[in-house]
């Protein structure tokens, strides 16, 4: 075996065999993907730094700063990264997150009784899809997603911290989801200082209600949020890590301290480097350097009407495949 191609690197029935082709020195690729390959499909090579396919966000500042080199082409791409960033706070859902229907920017009004009174310190907690796989960057904290969310519910109970609690949007496994939902509830139960809100409740809604902070394990919230002066607290490895717009932690130790304080932390947020995290992780190693970039007709058979990727349909010959080998042996890679 010379080659071998992969959908993913994170569940066992990919992730198994990658590691052993890649421990093998077997050229390992990924049909790497924008909006579940809607948009752009490339094919991308098994990253050993992070063990994954995923772009270097480890090296962003590093690349920018060493491949956008005069001053008017960083100016340039500080410029496209805000226009981006803002685009996807004003209700725009196609820049990185096309997987959702709604956006979470679109304010729907709702009646701020049910919100914890507007002078008291809000926080924000999260929550991932239970099914999905936790373990997608360098290093998690913890076993699950729902152990995750069970400790920090646990750490702050017993803090004057007003904590709301919002579920994902997005439903893998119904059964999944539904049993970390009955753990959640009942630690939650009859306790003043949470609130599960609804799904109808926008970030803009709990923002305009004085929301300053939120936490999540590696959720693009920390790239959002941000923007509009909330602290943002990351649970291990996430795409930010190179820049301080949001507050990082590697270990639990680490994580638990600066959950239980993040009222006290200060953070001073650099909007600047939220523009070229922006142009970095969804323009400059997504669109702009897609490497064996893909003719849509290849694979794609049909997506210009469609509202979302779970409705597109595919081509399902081997074009594609012949592409790619065709494309590997002309450039020698």
């Amino acid at each position: 075996v010379k080659y071998l191609i992969a959908s993913d690197c994170v569940y066992n029935q990919f992730g198994i065999i990658t590691r052993i082709c890649v421990k093998k020195n077997i050229k390992t690729f990924f049909l790497y993907y924008l909006s579940r390959g809607m948009y752009e499909i490339k094919l991308a090579t098994f990253d050993k730094k992070i063990n994954s396919f995923k772009n270097p966000y480890y090296d962003y500042h590093k690349i920018f700063k060493k491949k956008i080199k005069s001053q008017k082409e960083k100016n340039s791409a500080l410029k496209l990264g805000k226009k981006m960033l803002v685009s996807r706070l004003s209700g725009n859902i196609k820049s990185g997150i096309p997987y959702l229907d709604k956006s979470p920017f679109n304010s729907n009004k709702i009646n701020h009784v049910n919100l914890f009174n507007k002078n008291s310190y809000q926080n924000l907690l999260l929550l991932h899809n239970f099914f999905d796989a936790p373990h997608k960057y360098r290093n998690f904290l913890y076993n699950d997603y729902l152990e995750w969310a069970s400790e920090t519910i646990k750490s702050l109970i017993n803090t004057k911290i007003n904590t709301y609690i919002k579920f994902h949007p997005i439903v893998i496994d119904k059964k999944a989801d539904a049993e970390a939902k009955k753990v959640i509830l009942k630690l939650v139960e009859n306790r003043a200082n949470f609130k599960v809100i609804d799904a109808k409740v926008t970030y803009t809604d709990l923002i305009n209600n004085g929301l300053k902070s939120a936490v999540t394990c590696h959720g693009t919230a920390a790239c959002e949020l941000s923007y509009f002066g909330v602290k943002v607290l990351n649970c291990g490895d996430n795409p930010h890590v190179d820049y301080n717009f949001s507050i990082h932690s590697f270990n639990k130790k680490d994580y638990l301290r600066k959950l239980k304080n993040i009222d006290k932390i200060k953070l001073k947020i650099d909007k600047k480097q939220l523009y070229e995290f922006f142009y970095m992780h969804f323009y400059y190693l997504e669109h702009k350097n897609f490497k064996n970039k893909l003719d849509e007709n290849l694979i794609i058979k049909d997506f210009k009407n469609k509202s979302n990727e779970f409705k597109a349909q595919y081509n399902n010959s081997s074009k594609y495949y012949n592409y790619v080998i065709q494309k590997d042996l002309n450039e020698g890679s």
